[in-house]
């Protein structure tokens, strides 16, 4: 993924996370970043994709993470730590601006 689009990924996550889907702007997040609007458009087409994007990003996070924990453990301990991490996943509902947006 370019940096520049990775960026604004991050930078929208941490929006959201603050204060909601609903709540953050294109011109919020330009303004955060200091870049225009412009500049936003060459990399998403609009809001919607931005936050697709976002999601498809936070769920290969997630995968990444999955594999990192369960390489090279039993069976046993996959299962184990898969249960820690969905539970771990229960902490979105910690950000309701996210997870009740």
């Amino acid at each position: 993924m370019e940096e520049q689009k990775e960026i604004i990924i991050n930078t929208a996550l941490e929006r959201f996370k603050k204060v909601g889907i609903k709540s953050v702007s294109v011109d919020d997040i330009c303004r955060e970043m200091g870049m225009s609007k412009k500049t936003f458009y060459v990399y998403f087409p609009g809001k919607d994709e931005l936050v697709k994007e976002v999601l498809i990003y936070m769920h290969k996070k997630h995968q990444e993470e999955v594999e990192k924990v369960l390489k090279g453990k039993s069976a046993l301990e996959c299962v184990r730590k898969v249960m820690q991490m969905q539970n771990k996943m229960g902490d979105v509902h910690k950000e309701p601006p996210l997870a009740y947006d």
